[in-house]
């Protein structure tokens, strides 16, 4: 498999979507993904959207849990999904969440991002119902040709933990 540079075109606040008070399509440029449809596609979203902030600090998250190895801040009412409803769930890892600020830094399993199309996903976040993290098993925003996933968790050393098998925060 070859590495495929990627970027994501923009980022788009959008009317509340089913349960959460707020979502946000990333999508991905078509024209950047190579000249095939990529399976299992891990792509990076950075960023920092007010909305994403916790409720009391301005924005719509409302509950906020420690995981991962690092027990770091995740977003507990904070899904990905393919589909604009938050309906059908990806897997993904955040590395870094800021609540005061709605900075982000996450991982997300794209299923298949197309050549040919630019590919959507949904970041639903917003539902004072949900107060766990809505994460699941180890690697699981990895494909199976992932080795290493190491991180830069204060910026400049690289961890040595490996995020394939040791999660920060995920989802599958």
């Amino acid at each position: 498999m070859k590495p495929v540079a990627l970027l994501a075109l923009f980022v788009l606040s959008l009317p509340a979507s089913g349960a959460y008070e707020g979502y946000r399509s990333v999508t991905f440029d078509h024209t950047r993904s190579g000249a095939s449809d990529q399976t299992n596609f891990t792509a990076l979203v950075s960023g920092a959207y007010n909305d994403m902030a916790t409720v009391v600090n301005g924005g719509k998250v409302h509950n906020t849990v420690s995981c991962g190895v690092n027990s770091i801040t995740c977003p507990a009412d904070l899904v990905v999904a393919s589909d604009a409803a938050c309906t059908v769930l990806l897997s993904w890892e955040i590395e870094t969440y800021n609540a005061a600020t709605g900075a982000i830094l996450m991982w997300i399993n794209v299923p298949t991002l197309s050549h040919s199309t630019n590919t959507s996903v949904y970041l639903c976040y917003g539902n004072p119902f949900v107060t766990t993290f809505q994460g699941g098993s180890i690697g699981a925003a990895y494909d199976s040709y992932t080795q290493f996933a190491g991180h830069f968790p204060d910026g400049t050393t690289l961890s040595a933990k490996d995020s394939s098998a040791n999660p920060l925060c995920q989802h599958d």
